[in-house]
C-alpha cells in the first residue's frame, strides 16, 4: 500500500513538473482599521488589492477596553467624516472607497482585546487575508501597531500584510 503524502518543497527541490498554474486564495480581505494614517494607507491598500481580484473586504475597528471615546487633543474643534469619532470614520471611509471602486465592504466594530478581535473576526469571516496599517491610534495617543500587527501575524489562520509608507523617489 503506498500512501501520497503531499508535502510543501523548497525550490531546490521542486522540478519543473510541479510549476503550474497557481489559483487566486484571496477572496475575501479582513481590513483592520482605526482611522489613522496608516489605516487610510492600508484602506486604499486593501480596496485597489480587492477590485483588482475581485474579492470583498470586512473592515473592523476594535475598540481596546482601555479606549475611550474622547476625541484626540489634535484632533478637537475638527470637523470628522460622517459626524463620527475619528477612530469610526475609518469604518465610514472604507466603505465610501469600497462604493467608488465598486467593491463590497462590510463593517463592524468590535471591543476588547485588538490582535485577539482582528484574528477572531478573520477567523469567523473565514477571510483569506488581514490587512493592517504599520501605525495606528489608541485612546488619546498615537502608537506603534508593532505589537498588535505581530500578535495578529503569530495567531492568523491566514495570510497577514502590513501597508507600509513608500519611501520618497
Amino acid at each position: 500500500m503506498e500512501i501520497n503524502v503531499s508535502r510543501e518543497k523548497s525550490a531546490e527541490w521542486m522540478t519543473m513538473d510541479e510549476i503550474t498554474a497557481v489559483p487566486q486564495p484571496v477572496k475575501k480581505i479582513l481590513l483592520a482599521t482605526d482611522g489613522s494614517v496608516s489605516a487610510i494607507r492600508a484602506t486604499k491598500f486593501s480596496i485597489g488589492l480587492a477590485r483588482k481580484i475581485n474579492a470583498e473586504i470586512l473592515a473592523v475597528y476594535v475598540a481596546g477596553n482601555e479606549e475611550s471615546f474622547e476625541i484626540p487633543k489634535e484632533l478637537e474643534g475638527q470637523k470628522f467624516f460622517g459626524g463620527v469619532h475619528p477612530c469610526e470614520a475609518g469604518l465610514a471611509v472604507a466603505k465610501a472607497f469600497g462604493q467608488e471602486n465598486g467593491v463590497t465592504v462590510n463593517t463592524t466594530i468590535l471591543r476588547g482585546s485588538i490582535p485577539r478581535n482582528i484574528v477572531k473576526a478573520a477567523v469567523a469571516d473565514n477571510v483569506d487575508l488581514i490587512v493592517l496599517g504599520e501605525s495606528g491610534r489608541s485612546g488619546l495617543s498615537r502608537i506603534s501597531l508593532g505589537t498588535v500587527a505581530e500578535t495578529v501575524m503569530r495567531l492568523a489562520p491566514c495570510a497577514v500584510l502590513i501597508a507600509r509608507e513608500g519611501k520618497e523617489k
